[in-house]
């Protein structure tokens, strides 16, 4: 195995947290709130896959989700 191998789902569970509801600066979250994050994060996944976009692609909107959820 390549210690790469999971690089890319990184930024996905970062973005699935925090979609979530998770806070960044007190870190106080919910089990429930993971899983809609989880959920959510999931779905946009698949979609962006049947898009076709690149994985490139993918982690620039994974980023923009997460910039977004910050700032709200």
């Amino acid at each position: 195995a390549k210690y790469t191998l999971g690089e890319t789902d990184l930024m996905t569970v970062i973005a699935a947290v925090i979609v979530g509801g998770t806070l960044l600066n007190g870190g106080k979250g919910s089990i429930v709130g993971a899983l809609v994050g989880s959920l959510m994060m999931g779905m946009l996944n698949n979609g962006l896959i049947l898009m076709g976009l690149s994985v490139s692609d993918q982690m620039i909107v994974r980023g923009l989700i997460i910039l977004t959820a910050v700032a709200v």
